[in-house]
C-alpha cells in the first residue's frame, strides 16, 4: 500500500493545487521515512496503518467530513478494481 502526504496550496476560496507529496519508503526504509514524515504523529499513524478496519473507517470519516464541509454531492468512493463504498 502506498502511503504519502500530499501538500496543497489554496489558490482561491474553493480551489487548491497539489504542490508536492512525500512518500513513505518501502522495505527497510519504511520506518525511518514514516517517522520523518509523521513526526510526533508517528504512533497514531502506525495504529491506523496496522489495522485495516480502523484505517478504512478513518478514511471514510475523513471523506465524509470533507464532503459535508464543502457541500459536495458525493455519496460514495471507489478504489480501482473494488466495489464502491457508500459514505452515508
Amino acid at each position: 500500500m502506498l502511503v504519502s502526504i500530499i501538500h496543497l496550496k489554496k489558490t482561491d476560496e474553493r480551489t487548491a493545487v497539489v504542490t508536492s507529496f512525500d512518500e513513505v519508503g518501502d522495505g527497510s526504509d519504511f520506518d525511518a521515512s514514516a517517522r520523518k514524515i509523521f513526526g510526533d504523529r508517528y504512533d497514531r499513524f502506525m495504529e491506523v496503518y496496522s489495522d485495516e478496519e480502523s484505517r478504512e473507517l478513518f478514511r471514510k470519516n475523513i471523506l465524509i467530513e470533507y464532503v459535508e464541509s464543502n457541500g459536495l454531492n458525493i455519496t460514495a468512493y471507489q478504489d480501482y478494481g473494488w466495489d464502491p463504498v457508500t459514505l452515508f
